[in-house]
């Protein structure tokens, strides 16, 4: 849409999409990222990462929503934009019902008895673990976010 703004450039964020395969990612929220991406709105430091349990790979579902997303855009998208913005955007195949992918252990209190800060929970599964879903998501967004 290209409208005047005012607006600084977002800071670094990294979005996850839980049922990233389904119609409001591919009718409302990719259209309306396209569109903050083309106004110069998102950070060069901005990634998606979709996550639902179709079988897709990160560039099968970038060529999925490449295929999709000209048919709810409301403009037109330029390919030099889709292309920085489809470059930003990753897949993972998962179950929420995965111990892998749930908190290690209920939030630790703090002395009054509250629940102490998320900072202080941990994902369960090993980081270092190049099969963890904490690998999969990390590993390719430390190298292609420096961009």
């Amino acid at each position: 849409m290209n409208h005047a703004h005012t607006n600084s450039v977002a800071t670094p964020c990294v979005m996850v999409i839980f049922g990233a395969t389904g119609d409001l990612t591919k009718r409302k929220l990719i259209p309306a990222l396209c569109n903050l991406a083309a106004d110069t709105l998102l950070s060069k430091q901005f990634a998606i990462i979709g996550f639902a349990g179709n079988d897709f790979t990160t560039e099968s579902f970038r060529k999925t929503l490449a295929e999709e997303i000209p048919k709810y855009s409301s403009t037109k998208i330029d390919p030099a934009t889709w292309a920085w913005f489809a470059e930003r955007i990753y897949y993972i195949k998962g179950d929420f019902t995965s111990p892998s992918l749930r908190v290690s252990s209920p939030p630790s209190r703090n002395n009054s008895g509250k629940p102490a800060s998320p900072r202080k929970r941990a994902a369960a599964g090993p980081a270092s673990s190049s099969k963890s879903p904490l690998a999969t998501i990390c590993n390719p967004l430390a190298s292609s976010t420096k961009s």
